[in-house]
């Protein structure tokens, strides 16, 4: 690129292929319109490269408005630069800071290409660069997709001490992730860190009445009755921090969870039974023994709800907006003209969304990256058709029919449930937590299935609580879901173990809230 302020024809900028901001026809006509009345008046950010950075949309609308040169300076990110208009005033000048603020305000994220965007920044050495894009902890964690090969593994087992760093009532900060060490029953302690919460999903592994209070579990040598009425009392505090359409799944022995939960639950609230998960831990013990009187127990068993009134047809093909039916057909054509399947969509593409693309199930336009692979691979017998072309028809449906979003307030009445991240039905094969792996709890669950659990009924970034925390799956299996857990843990040592586990898996200290105390400090 030439040096200082020389003028080249507008053809040699480069539109960044990865833009991730969509700039449908309103937004082109508002600039368009701004070029036309005031000229050209704000700069654009080109690379070395000569590609745009900043002002995609700007110099398209440039182009199409007959534009043909542009002045480049040399900038070096050390000093500001402003463009003088010196013709610009009064009334004029304040026509166009609105003009120049709504058209920015008329573009919409690319939610696609800005994940994998964040998601390759994610991975930079410069440990600033995410926390300077405006974005919060939050909204990084719902933007970037996660990775569904986390490829860390844990170090070795923290054991539980004798001499606990954490006391009854501490709070410590994992990150985005929160545990406290309280009782689940109780509304005053639990409010102090769910206050204000909504979750849409409870993970719970309550004590079963196994009597293994002595291996750990508080609350475990309870039964019958006096079982029931501490389920109850957990459940009773807790569902108001969720939301009306959250999602359930409560683990224990398979009679007291169908009387307690199935039979009673279900009639007195608005409970919907999805499955009764059964987690097979492989051969059990007294499998060939003469001295068993039942077959040998080699499960254990989990209950999956949704709270409020579930429709449970397909959310497209039920209440499928007809406007985008000429899409949808489109896109259908298309691929039958290249005579290409689900398999095909999956080799090309990476993923497997034919059934959104093509049907009225769950119905979804393709991102213009696949498009772009699909015209590629077809070489010209098929998907010819612009993509800017389609997207402006797919916004005109939208805003046409008055569905800025067509689908959204029905499916605020559903709770949110994928499956599609791991092939599996109701029945689900893992080993059994071996004893060097049980961080000396009674009854832990591997990360995995806790993982599984989540990753269907918690959106990328969202929160969910965990009552009864034991050892602490939850949290690393939030961590490498990319979701947020708020935990509820009664034993001050298996706290402890919580606190260790986090710092041995992610090299980082838990923070105490109270007064930011660094666990690894504390604990010397």
């Amino acid at each position: 690129m030439k040096k200082n302020a020389d003028v080249v024809p507008i053809q040699s900028l480069k539109q960044d292929p990865n833009n991730a901001r969509n700039h449908g026809p309103e937004n082109m006509d508002a600039i368009a319109a701004s070029l036309k009345k005031f000229g050209p008046a704000r700069s654009i950010v080109i690379d070395r490269d000569g590609i745009v950075r900043a002002g995609n949309g700007t110099l398209e609308a440039a182009r199409l408005a007959g534009v043909n040169n542009v002045r480049i300076i040399e900038a070096d990110g050390k000093t500001l630069i402003a463009v003088k208009r010196s013709d610009l005033h009064g009334q004029e000048a304040a026509g166009y800071a609105i003009a120049d603020n709504r058209s920015g305000e008329l573009a919409e994220w690319d939610f696609d290409v800005l994940g994998e965007v964040l998601a390759d920044l994610k991975s930079s050495e410069d440990p600033e660069l995410l926390q300077s894009l405006g974005f919060s902890l939050e909204q990084l964690q719902t933007l970037i997709p996660s990775s569904d090969t986390d490829t860390r593994t844990e170090p070795p087992i923290p054991k539980a001490p004798e001499k606990p760093v954490t006391k009854r009532g501490d709070i410590w900060k994992f990150g985005p992730h929160r545990l406290l060490c309280g009782d689940s029953t109780s509304k005053k302690e639990a409010d102090r860190l769910l206050h204000g919460i909504e979750s849409q999903l409870l993970h719970a592994d309550p004590p079963y009445g196994m009597g293994k209070e002595k291996d750990g579990i508080e609350g475990d040598n309870q039964y019958g009755e006096e079982l029931d009425r501490f389920q109850m009392s957990w459940w009773t505090m807790l569902r108001e921090y969720l939301t009306d359409n959250a999602s359930v799944y409560i683990w224990g022995n398979p009679e007291p969870l169908w009387r307690l939960w199935h039979l009673h639950l279900i009639k007195s609230e608005e409970l919907a039974y999805r499955n009764e998960i059964v987690w097979d831990k492989g051969p059990g013990f007294g499998q060939r023994s003469h001295l068993q009187r039942s077959f040998s127990i080699n499960t254990e068993r989990c209950l999956f709800f949704m709270r409020g009134r579930q429709f449970f047809g397909n959310v497209n093909k039920d209440d499928f907006f007809e406007g985008f039916e000429p899409l949808r057909v489109f896109f259908e054509e298309q691929f039958a003209i290249m005579d290409w399947g689900p398999a095909d969509v999956l080799r090309l593409c990476g993923v497997g969304m034919y059934g959104h693309w093509c049907t009225r199930s769950q119905w979804t336009l393709v991102p213009s990256k696949h498009y772009a692979t699909l015209q590629e691979a077809a070489k010209g017998r098929a998907f010819v058709r612009p993509y800017r072309e389609i997207r402006k028809e797919y916004d005109r449906a939208r805003k046409g029919g008055g569905h800025l979003d067509p689908i959204r307030s029905f499916n605020e009445t559903r709770a949110y449930f994928e499956n599609t991240h791991d092939n599996m039905n109701e029945v689900w094969t893992f080993p059994r937590v071996e004893t060097e792996e049980r961080y000396e709890h009674a009854t832990p669950k591997p990360v995995q299935i806790v993982e599984r659990i989540i990753r269907s009924s918690c959106e990328a970034g969202k929160m969910f609580v965990d009552p009864f925390m034991g050892s602490g799956s939850s949290l690393i299996a939030a961590e490498k879901a990319g979701r947020v857990c708020y935990g509820i843990e009664i034993a001050e040592r298996y706290c402890d173990v919580i606190c260790q586990r986090w710092a041995n898996f992610t090299e980082e200290s838990p923070i105490r809230e109270s007064d930011g105390a660094r666990f690894l400090d504390l604990k010397g």
